[in-house]
């Protein structure tokens, strides 16, 4: 094994050259309407989309779509940010003038790897662009890959004042190389390139605080360092630090704040009793069979029965997995209406997720149909059947259930399955 690699701090480094991205742009791609990144042969990184638009006017700007984040831009000034995580694809432009240069620099948040948009998810702006429901045309692209270390060309450079978007560079001497963790607080979001490695992204509201920089990257005597910052004006200085910071979390300017009464309230530990395996008979068999392969919520009729308990045996999977998931439980009274969930409680379930992530039965009546229960994956577990025991809380006239699927993916997703009801405990 070699020698574990020493860690080392490295003072403030000072970033004395900056210059406005807008002045650091190659030839450009044309054409009357968006390119995804797709389109231009581009895996990653940043494309900065302009037009021209004609003034004065106040009118509406969207982005139909937008994949992922926006800087938007009028004559070089940075007017707003627009984030697909908060489906935020528009703004209100004031043109005062006669003319303006519209630029909208867009970047890869990243790609997906499961689920209903996986074949269907370009990057960029891969739709339209509309003012008032006109459309814009006359486009000009430039690539921003940022796969190697950006080149602020001479001449260009327009000294240390760094209003965002920009890039700032600067220089370090180290008398000793090892791996070391950049400190990025107080900067906003972008990306850092030491000799030329592009070492990732940074944004602000965190938790990771810091970049991991491998002592192979960096060399004795002298060492270069690019900083892309999008969001934040003003010159900061980066230093290395041995500790990395990662459980710091800052406002997020872009999150819509919560409208009163739905604030998400942190989510209670699951405390439970102990749990007894049950034991069904053929008296408490209620129905029996398969449900379709679909994500769609499946409902299930029976005869009309007392029972205070509800027993779900999940007996395969559509896709011959060893596990089961499910979104929602709910439990049809004999108008066929659901049931109020307040009071339920889980007092057996077989297997459940709670390591590498938390997925507990409860999730079934959580009122949430993004999260879901799902029998343990990330350790040792059984497979089929996994069983799910509900106490209803109290006696309740029950004709049916409904099912809903996990609606992000079809792993887990139950084909054969036995429900069981009884008045007393299993």
């Amino acid at each position: 094994m070699p020698a574990t690699t020493p860690l080392i701090d490295i003072p403030k480094i000072g970033l004395t050259e900056s210059a406005s991205v807008f002045t650091q742009l190659g030839k450009p791609v044309k054409a009357e309407s968006p390119l995804s990144f797709e389109d231009l042969n581009q895996e990653y990184g940043y494309v900065l989309y302009r037009t021209k638009l004609a003034g004065p006017m106040k009118a509406t700007l969207a982005i139909d779509p937008l994949r992922d984040y926006a800087v938007v831009c009028v004559d070089g000034k940075r007017i707003a940010t627009l984030d697909r995580r908060y489906k935020q694809s528009s703004l209100v432009l004031d043109i005062t003038g006669p003319s303006a240069q519209l630029d909208i620099l867009v970047e890869n948040g990243g790609r997906i790897n499961y689920g209903g948009q996986l074949t269907s998810n370009r990057k960029g702006i891969p739709g339209t662009v509309t003012l008032d429901g006109r459309e814009l045309t006359g486009w000009e692209m430039f690539k921003l890959p940022f796969d190697r270390a950006p080149k602020m060309t001479p001449g260009r450079i327009a000294g240390a004042t760094g209003i965002a978007p920009y890039l700032a560079r600067g220089t370090f001497e180290l008398a000793q190389v090892g791996d070391t963790f950049l400190d990025l607080r107080g900067w906003g979001k972008g990306i850092v390139v030491v000799n030329g490695h592009n070492l990732g992204r940074f944004w602000h509201i965190g938790p990771q605080q810091t970049l991991y920089c491998p002592g192979v990257w960096l060399k004795k005597g002298k060492n270069e360092i690019v900083v892309f910052e999008q969001i934040k004006d003003g010159i900061r200085s980066i230093a290395g630090v041995k500790t990395p910071i990662l459980d710091q979390l800052e406002k997020d300017e872009n999150a819509p704040p919560p409208t009163a009464g739905t604030e998400k309230k942190p989510r209670p530990a699951v405390v439970r009793g102990k749990m007894q395996e049950p034991k069904f008979t053929a008296s408490t068999l209620v129905k029996a069979g398969a449900l379709p392969d679909s994500q769609d919520e499946q409902t299930v009729r029976f005869p009309a029965q007392k029972a205070r308990y509800l027993a779900l045996q999940a007996l395969s999977s559509h896709n011959d997995d060893e596990f089961t998931t499910l979104a929602e439980l709910n439990v049809l009274d004999s108008a066929g209406k659901a049931i109020a969930r307040k009071n339920w409680k889980v007092v057996y379930v077989d297997s459940e997720e709670n390591l590498s992530e938390s997925a507990p039965a409860e999730m079934v009546f959580d009122g949430d149909r993004d999260t879901f229960w799902h029998s343990l994956w990330s350790a040792a577990h059984t497979s089929h059947p996994h069983t799910l025991v509900i106490d209803l809380g109290s006696d309740q006239v029950i004709s049916g259930v409904r099912m809903l699927p996990r609606q992000d993916s079809a792993n887990g997703r139950t084909k054969d399955y036995k429900l069981s009801l009884s008045v007393a405990p299993f």
